[in-house]
């Protein structure tokens, strides 16, 4: 009779544990589980799910191209759930924390432009970026972007940049805006002659082109002049005069 009530009192506890732990995974929050509705919402509309149907790994892996912009995203947790994830675009939100974005090393085209970012560190291992745009930020050190030697386009205007040393790592880069930064030396471009779709300086400190005046005129489209040909354009005016 002892030997029975024993074995009982296992069953129940064992029934208990099992109980235990569904609750404890069906309602505890997964670290890859989506957090934010509004992301939610962006990948439904690209998975053409519809609100009430199951989002799952079918799903997640069959996106390769996400575009969230504008969709008030704050929170990015969830988006290693879409390991095939090459072009993202989430201009125009509320987000501050990109740490999750370090796993996603497939990515070849990120745009993060107008929102609350400082810290862009966890972008050094997303290697096989080739366009990049982090416009409108509160970005202040780019040394994290040293390691992205495939970057084409780059986009960091309208933050608060005074060192574009780790450029000077990028020799296939074509097209940059740096506008309206704090920008006073652009010795690092010197070596970067693939850099002949545009150059955007305006709005920052920089007195001395010479590093770039090389290959100035290949450039198709500048918002300066080098200072010979500002003084040929200025004397052209006064002649019209």
């Amino acid at each position: 009779m002892k030997k029975r009530r024993q074995y009982t009192n296992l069953i129940i506890a064992a029934v208990l544990i099992a109980i235990m732990w569904v609750v404890v995974f069906t309602y505890a929050p997964q670290s890859d589980a989506l957090q934010d509705p509004m992301l939610e919402n962006a990948i439904r509309v690209e998975a053409g799910v519809g609100p009430n149907e199951p989002l799952g790994p079918q799903q997640y892996e069959s996106i390769t191209s996400l575009d969230a912009e504008g969709y008030g995203v704050e929170n990015l947790q969830g988006l290693t759930q879409m390991p095939n994830l090459e072009e993202l675009n989430l201009r125009d939100n509320d987000i501050e924390d990109i740490s999750i974005l370090a796993e996603l090393d497939g990515l070849v085209e990120l745009d993060l432009r107008e929102n609350n970012i400082s810290d862009i560190s966890p972008l050094s291992g997303l290697t096989m970026l080739q366009d990049l745009n982090l416009r409108e930020n509160n970005i202040n050190d780019i040394e994290a972007l040293s390691s992205l030697t495939e970057i084409r386009d780059l986009n960091i205007r309208d933050n608060d940049i005074d060192d574009i040393s780790p450029l000077a790592e990028m020799p296939l880069l074509r097209d940059l805006n740096i506008r309206n930064n704090r920008i006073a030396s652009i010795e690092p471009l010197g070596g970067l002659e693939n850099l002949v779709q545009r150059i955007y300086l305006e709005g920052n400190p920089v007195n001395d082109y010479s590093p770039i005046e090389h290959y100035y005129y290949d450039i198709l489209d500048t918002d300066f002049l080098l200072e010979e040909d500002e003084a040929e354009a200025e004397t052209e005016e006064d002649a019209a005069e």
